[in-house]
């Protein structure tokens, strides 16, 4: 048992269709203790990722195959199984008392027939699986960098099945911290305003290039940045030349000015040398490699949002709400603007991201708020344009 955590009973919750059993985090908080210092790990504030895994589940159809490799309390099994129709499902976890109250859950919740409750470590558990049997779905969600279970985990997917990946390490993943940025993930790359959208597509650039070095492809199919982690979601195919054209065709850098702004994104493998900004002349910082194509796929959202609007007892509307912004998102080009900061610069205040979307799309642009910042917008119109119109709203309020 890990000496960094505290022992407590456990006590029942319901989340979705399922009841399940974690660590009392009221008597965690009673003694002035953190959430994280439970022994069978449940983080309430994470249920949108886990209503979106099922929702994203449910298209595999009836009977899908499918792991949790860090199972925790096994809430998020016991959902797959209960609302998304998961048949032969694995919950995982190296703990025995979450192992213990993993299987007290999948007792009171009668679903032995379908879930299987291992106690082995993570990179262990998804060698078995590869092995043994492939799954259709197979969930990476620990508590930090998932950096050192991507390997392993790539290759417990069938062909066509998918792979979930979550980083709560988002201080390193979002630039604050570059050189761990690089060890972590071989990336380059430093604090944006667009940092949240920046880590999403790094996370789906390492997942690429580790799968593509057992000739497997991950394509990113859903990705969104919530609260204190990024969560992208993989199809995996299979072969050499498939994975090289994805890096190919998808892979690259984008470059940034700290002093105005500006960015612009490269499709090339190779990083360029001797940028300078677009705008101000000034030197261009350099942030990749960066998965630059589409990050989600319109068919699968639109299945998954069907879905969970005819579910609202199981799906919440945070869950809901995340997956209509990424919708808004599909076909504009990568990275987004934080109005904040733009009119910081320009000595304005700022201008209401839907003000902004409007008249952009009255000027002929598209553009969409961006589901990562409250403030921010997508657009494919360039800095200057968003400039102006900044400047014309301010005018107007003036």
């Amino acid at each position: 048992m890990s000496d960094s955590r505290i022992t407590v009973s456990l006590v029942e919750y319901v989340e979705g269709a399922v009841r399940f059993y974690a660590t009392d985090l009221q008597e965690l908080e009673r003694r002035g203790l953190a959430y994280t210092k439970a022994e069978v790990f449940y983080n309430p504030h994470m249920r949108s990722n886990r209503d979106i895994a099922v929702a994203v589940a449910s298209t595999l159809g009836e009977g899908f195959s499918g792991a949790d490799v860090m199972a925790a309390s096994g809430v998020r099994v016991l959902r797959l199984a209960a609302e998304a129709g998961g048949g032969r499902l694995i919950a995982n976890d190296r703990n025995p008392l979450a192992v213990y109250a993993i299987r007290k859950g999948v007792r009171a919740n009668e679903l032995s027939d379908r879930v299987r409750v291992w106690m082995m470590d993570a990179n262990e558990a998804s060698l078995k699986i590869r092995d043994f049997g492939r799954v259709d779905y197979l969930d990476v969600d620990p508590f930090g960098s998932p950096a050192s279970y991507v390997w392993a985990a790539v290759q417990a997917v069938k062909r066509g099945g998918v792979l979930a990946v979550t980083a709560t390490d988002t201080p390193v993943l979002y630039g604050v911290y570059p050189a761990k940025l690089h060890r972590a993930y071989l990336a380059w790359g430093e604090k944006t305003e667009f940092h949240k959208e920046m880590g999403l597509r790094l996370l789906a650039a390492f997942v690429l290039r580790v799968a593509a070095m057992y000739d497997l492809v991950a394509t990113p199919i859903l990705a969104h940045a919530t609260r204190h982690y990024a969560r992208v979601y993989f199809s995996i195919d299979r072969g050499a030349l498939r994975a090289l054209n994805a890096f190919e065709e998808n892979v690259g850098w984008i470059l940034y000015c700290q002093r105005c702004g500006w960015r612009e994104v490269k499709r090339r493998s190779y990083p360029p040398e001797g940028e300078v900004c677009g705008f101000c002349s000034h030197e261009a910082s350099l942030i990749g490699p960066a998965w630059l194509g589409e990050m989600q796929n319109q068919d699968l959202l639109s299945r998954v949002i069907r879905w969970s609007e005819e579910k609202p007892h199981w799906i919440s509307e945070e869950a809901r709400s995340i997956l209509r912004a990424l919708a808004s998102e599909v076909g504009l080009p990568p990275l987004y603007y934080d109005l904040d900061a733009i009119a910081s610069r320009m000595k304005l205040p700022s201008a209401s991201p839907r003000a902004v979307v409007e008249e952009l799309e009255s000027r002929g642009f598209r553009a969409s708020m961006s589901h990562c910042e409250k403030k921010a917008v997508k657009t494919d119109a360039r800095l200057e344009d968003v400039m102006a119109v900044i400047k014309d709203l301010a005018r107007e309020r003036a």
